[in-house]
């Protein structure tokens, strides 16, 4: 659970741990991506390179203040805590409450606060954690958190976008489903690949099962016949035997 953080102004920032030669040295400004993540709306399909330049410009300079600072608006920087209760807010707090993101109990010792990149570049949302690191959780590319002058107060559809690393997994995953029990000339390289353990892809958990050969034929010729991915044959079969009734053991 992160740690309460607040902002005030007539408090000292805080500091590294002082020595008897120098004086302490404020705790600059950082960022951490552990919670980052794109959701509805707040996605980056539409960003181009220049923003994520602009992105970048801006955090390496506030890398160069102390977040006490920025905070308090000394350094020109609009920045600062989220007002759930403003007209035109469309986030809700029980968005970020998920057990996968930020977890149920967040609001009850943290808040959430955003930080401008430039005029309508978009904002930076996150919250400042217990090690003072500022961890971003979404980029508004378009203003959608809270509506401006920007985009005439309306929320912009921002679909989410994908790296092209997983975008290439992904068809080499289809490829090779559709290509099983079919005449394929490249049948015999798939089946190298279907032999081995895909990484993980888009926060999804991977498992090391152990199986038969005739299993794994029969799970692939599903997918291809029935256009299913592995994981929707798992959560089928789950979805099949959640109701039975569990065998009492003989011991």
């Amino acid at each position: 659970m992160h740690n309460n953080f607040k902002i005030l102004t007539d408090v000292s920032p805080p500091c590294y741990a002082p020595t008897t030669h120098k004086p302490p040295v404020p705790k600059l400004f950082s960022f951490g991506f552990t919670h980052w993540r794109q959701a509805k709306n707040f996605g980056l399909s539409s960003a181009k390179k220049n923003w994520f330049i602009s992105l970048l410009q801006r955090m390496k300079e506030m890398g160069k203040e102390s977040i006490q600072d920025v905070f308090s608006g000394k350094k020109g920087i609009r920045a600062h805590k989220i007002s759930w209760d403003k007209a035109g807010t469309t986030m809700k707090q029980k968005s970020f409450c998920t057990k996968d993101w930020l977890g149920e109990e967040f609001f009850k010792e943290n808040e959430l606060y955003q930080f401008h990149i430039s005029k309508g570049e978009g904002r930076v949302i996150g919250f400042v954690d217990a090690n003072i690191v500022f961890q971003i959780v979404l980029l508004d590319r378009d203003h959608n958190a809270q509506p401006s002058k920007f985009n005439n107060y309306k929320v912009v559809k921002n679909a989410e976008d994908d790296s092209e690393y997983n975008i290439l997994l992904k068809e080499c995953c289809k490829i090779v489903a559709a290509c099983y029990g079919k005449n394929c000339e490249n049948n015999k390289k798939f089946d190298r690949l279907r032999e081995c353990s895909l990484p993980k892809i888009d926060d999804k958990a991977s498992i090391l099962i152990n199986i038969s050969e005739c299993m794994l034929k029969k799970i692939y010729k599903v997918c291809g016949e029935k256009k299913l991915s592995v994981e929707d044959v798992f959560e089928l079969g789950l979805d099949s035997i959640k109701d039975i009734t569990p065998k009492e053991s003989n011991e």
